[in-house]
């Protein structure tokens, strides 16, 4: 029978990023790590020695991350639980794709150098002796999916450690981490409400499953982004605290699986979804989202779009790197794809009648997205006119899907050509990363 790892031999992290520098502050992440610790000191919960209690409150540096993880994966005895908890903002490495925790004075420019590399949490799991280890993740990200529509990991699949138990918030990379006027954020705050109340009807110790399922189905009823859940080895069965709310002799019941999402049509090339409150906010630019249009889908890749309504004040021969074909293109418009940077994607308006190109994916009518290698001669025959895109948005296998379902998304009635035709809301000035 499952029961709570030894609290003197386990050892708790809690890094909470409220304030940043260069980056949106996130004040109720101070909320959630100070409420987390209350409930594992909680001796009617768990009974964690408040020793073995690490908070790191807005870590000014990646090594203080890093600090307090030696400690605790040094300490923890094999009869203990090793938990990781982090809030605050995830960036992705436009380079290597590799998760970043950010800190107070991380840079989006800078990431390998400013923030910590969620490799380093992974070597201190996998070197530590704990019996039990769980890492909790409630941040934003910038989600990724490789040119040409090669697959995008899921953040989940990113963070996957053997051994370990991981839970990740994995919010939509347009997703703001905290609601307006709540006290914790969204993720975060259902898993305070389930262990601090407890489950009527519920196993008598709270595991990680059943916090997940918990937590999936009140994301889902709130028209929130679903949690994911990574676990080996029975990882998924670890106990977190007691169950307040279990009756005597309930210990071993299971919680009712949340419903399935409804279906909905699968998204197409060239559909175009407008955001509803729960992605209006925009994480990089601090601004309403706008619509987004699909670009490349496959049901077990994922999705590539870009955002429609951000203009960039930069010649397109300079984004393309490419003179000639920049020629080719005649007067195109240059506009913000996404934050998921170092990438250009063009799409086009062929001609009436005009011949196919090699490897152009149609979206819909007569437009296509454009090979950047296609010869000039080639596109100044067959392409009336031409937008360009710096950057793009990624969703991951399910994700784009599950934002439709819960209505986080929804179709627009015009077509894509009327959103291109449209001038778009704000100019801005912005720079792929080799530019910089």
């Amino acid at each position: 029978m499952a029961r709570l790892a030894d609290p003197a031999a386990s050892r708790v992290v809690l890094v909470g990023g409220a304030r940043y520098t260069h980056l949106r502050a996130l004040p109720t992440v101070a909320n959630n790590v100070d409420e987390l610790a209350a409930i594992f000191t909680d001796p009617e919960l768990w009974g964690l020695p408040a020793g073995n209690c690490t908070v790191v409150r807005d870590p000014q540096s990646p090594q203080d991350i890093d600090t307090a993880l030696a400690a605790a994966a040094g300490s923890v005895r094999p009869d203990g639980l090793l938990l990781f908890y982090f809030a605050g903002h995830g960036l992705i490495d436009p380079l290597t794709g590799a998760l970043h925790l950010a800190v107070t004075g991380t840079n989006r420019n800078m990431v390998h150098s400013t923030a910590t590399p969620f490799e380093w949490v992974r070597r201190w799991f996998l070197n530590a002796p704990a019996g039990a280890r769980v890492v909790i993740l409630d941040c934003c990200y910038s989600g990724r999916a490789t040119e040409g529509m090669g697959e995008p990991a899921a953040i989940a699949d990113e963070v996957e450690i053997d051994r370990t138990c991981v839970l990740v918030a994995a919010p939509a990379n347009r997703t703001a981490l905290a609601p307006p006027g709540e006290r914790f954020t969204a993720f975060t705050g259902v898993l305070i409400d389930v262990m601090r109340a407890g489950l009527p009807g519920g196993p008598a110790l709270l595991d990680m499953d059943t916090l997940y399922r918990r937590a999936e189905q009140t994301q889902h009823a709130r028209n929130r982004p679903l949690p994911q859940l990574r676990a080996r080895n029975g990882g998924e069965r670890i106990p977190l605290v007691r169950n307040l709310a279990a009756v005597a002799g309930a210990g071993d019941e299971e919680t009712e699986p949340p419903a399935p999402p409804p279906r909905i049509p699968l998204p197409r090339p060239g559909d175009v979804f407008t955001p509803t409150d729960e992605l209006d906010y925009d994480e990089e630019t601090g601004g309403p989202y706008g619509p987004v249009a699909v670009l490349a889908y496959d049901q077990r890749l994922g999705a590539l779009g870009v955002r429609l309504g951000r203009p960039v004040q930069r010649p397109p021969g300079d984004v393309l790197g490419d003179r000639r074909l920049a020629t080719a293109l005649g007067p195109a418009e240059v506009r913000d794809g996404g934050p998921v940077s170092g990438v250009v994607l063009v799409v086009a308006e062929l001609k009436r009648g005009a011949r196919g190109i090699p490897g152009a994916r149609r979206l819909s009518g007569s437009l296509v997205t454009l090979p950047l290698g296609t010869e000039p001669g080639l596109v100044a025959e067959t392409v009336r006119r031409a937008w360009v895109f710096v950057g793009y948005l990624g969703w991951r296998p399910g994700q784009l899907e599950a934002e439709l379902a819960q209505r986080a998304l929804v179709p627009s009635p015009e077509p894509l050509t009327s959103w291109l035709d449209r001038q778009a809301d704000r100019p801005l000035d912005r720079r792929s990363d080799h530019d910089r």
